[in-house]
């Protein structure tokens, strides 16, 4: 993985973090395993969307270029992707 797929990663887990904080008084009425449940779905969702967009800029040259503009890159060209 390139170091903008990595840090597209990172994003999405803390936008994840953030909106968890934000729903914490709506999580607060679930038991703490229902929780956390409900945490690790939110993460494994957030990163499975990462990882098909980040399939998809393998075949887009236009979205790999957005993404290491966003997230960084040495070269605007490299597709960040997960097989790297």
């Amino acid at each position: 993985m390139t170091s903008s797929g990595r840090a597209f990663h990172r994003y999405a887990q803390e936008v994840v973090g953030s909106e968890l904080h934000r729903a914490r008084r709506r999580l607060d009425v679930l038991a703490s395993a229902e929780r956390t449940a409900v945490e690790g779905v939110t993460a494994t969702i957030a990163s499975a969307v990462v990882d098909g967009v980040l399939e998809r800029a393998r075949h887009d040259p236009l979205l790999a270029a957005s993404l290491a503009s966003i997230y960084g890159g040495s070269d605007p060209g490299t597709v960040p992707c997960v097989a790297d």
